[in-house]
């Protein structure tokens, strides 16, 4: 996010699902199969909040951010 905010670009988040579509327990469905069908579940792009510059969080020790 730092890198993004430095050159002006945005940041999106995209959660998506995977479960083996015959599994019958949550277990089972997510253990990966080869061959077996399978359910994906996309809710579509979350666009983050970069915080302003000069913030708090800004300020951190960049050793304790993670890339």
């Amino acid at each position: 996010m730092r890198h993004a905010g430095a050159h002006g670009a945005s940041c999106y988040f995209a959660s998506v699902s995977i479960a083996n579509s015959e599994g019958k327990t949550e277990e089972d469905m997510s253990v990966p199969v080869k061959g077996v069908a399978y359910h994906v579940a996309f809710d579509g792009l979350v666009k983050m909040a970069l915080p302003e510059p000069g913030t708090a969080e800004n300020a951190k020790d960049e050793s304790s951010m993670v890339n």
